[in-house]
């Protein structure tokens, strides 16, 4: 890398998003599995009804050949209607104390702006999640830029047709660059002038890979899907690059530590680089711990819970209530994270 980012980093999962209103491993799943279309296919229903963790059960399908193609295109058009109904339920979601899920966004802001950068030390905020909420309702404060995706000025903006409840159209979706595209992007992306990152690594529901057809970057063999498409690499590799500068401080929301190709590099980075991780989750560090353990070796485990210095298990809603008061909750992760 050719540039110094900040020692604070944002890290979002599923979570981050089910504060206003989307999906987590378990709705998908039955979003998925009360597809119209693909309750017709009795040998997937089947399969679904015996692999609840629904990136197995696609993982499986995708690379059984007991299972046909049409099969296999109705279960992936199955998880792209599900993203898309969570897209609604997202593009709908406003601020309102009467709200199903009243989190003051103000506030939801003000924490992500903190992650600004400047021209000595760039900002990053990473994702695993590919809802557009971010580009649809962040609009109180410094703009931030995605790599290798045109600057859109729709996204991140109150004014904007985009951000407004409309649907996803053709000038929504994008097409990402092949390797040689890429290159010529890498030369010149962090010599702008742009000082803040927002960078998806598992891919966008708007997007497109770099051969046109649709990115889904879901399963059990993320990395490899990682890998071969550009793009997502080149994320990959920067996060990986970040996270390695010594005394990272990582805010992590949202995120259960199910991915092993993300885990492995948090994991090196707590051990050889002093990492230090911050985790927002309303389980109790009890039940995270259990969590922690199921898909992960002892070994590995305990490197990670040996890089937690603080957890809080609380959801955005109580650490950003809608009466927009100032609470010690927020209190307390400004001084111990930020300060």
């Amino acid at each position: 890398m050719n540039f110094k980012s900040k020692k604070h980093i944002l890290l979002t999962g599923a979570g981050f998003t089910r504060n206003f209103g989307g999906f987590l491993a378990d709705k998908m799943w039955e979003k998925i599995f009360n597809n119209k279309e693909l309750q017709t296919y009795n040998s997937l229903r089947k399969h679904l009804m015996n692999t609840f963790d629904f990136e197995s059960a696609y993982y499986e399908v995708m690379k059984n050949n007991y299972y046909k193609l049409e099969e296999k295109n109705v279960f992936t058009k199955s998880i792209e209607k599900a993203y898309n109904d969570m897209d609604n339920i997202l593009r709908n979601w406003i601020f309102r104390t009467d709200s199903p899920f009243p989190v003051n966004h103000y506030k939801v802001d003000e924490l992500i702006n903190k992650f600004n950068g400047s021209k000595q030390q760039k900002g990053f905020i990473f994702t695993l999640n590919q809802d557009i909420y971010l580009e649809r309702k962040y609009i109180n404060g410094e703009r931030f830029y995605i790599p290798g995706i045109p600057n859109r000025t729709d996204f991140f903006d109150a004014g904007s047709n985009f951000r407004s409840n409309q649907l996803l159209d053709g000038k929504d979706y994008w097409q990402l660059p092949n390797e040689t595209e890429l290159q010529n992007i890498k030369d010149k992306e962090f010599n702008s002038g742009t000082n803040f990152y927002y960078i998806k690594l598992h891919g966008s529901i708007n997007w497109r890979g770099s051969s046109g057809k649709p990115l889904l970057v879901i399963g059990l063999d993320k990395e490899r899907q990682i890998d071969n498409e550009p793009l997502l690499s080149w994320y990959y590799e920067i996060f990986k690059n970040i996270l390695s500068q010594d005394d990272m401080r990582l805010l992590v929301i949202g995120y259960g530590f199910k991915d092993e190709h993300i885990n492995t590099i948090i994991r090196d980075s707590v051990v050889n680089h002093g990492l230090k991780l911050f985790i927002i989750n309303p389980e109790s560090f009890k039940q995270f711990k259990l969590s922690l353990h199921t898909p992960n070796p002892t070994n590995y485990c305990k490197n990670i819970l040996s890089g937690i210095y603080n957890y809080y298990s609380y959801t955005l809603k109580d650490i950003f209530p809608p009466d927009q008061s100032d609470t010690q909750i927020w209190k307390d992760i400004r001084e111990n994270y930020f300060q």
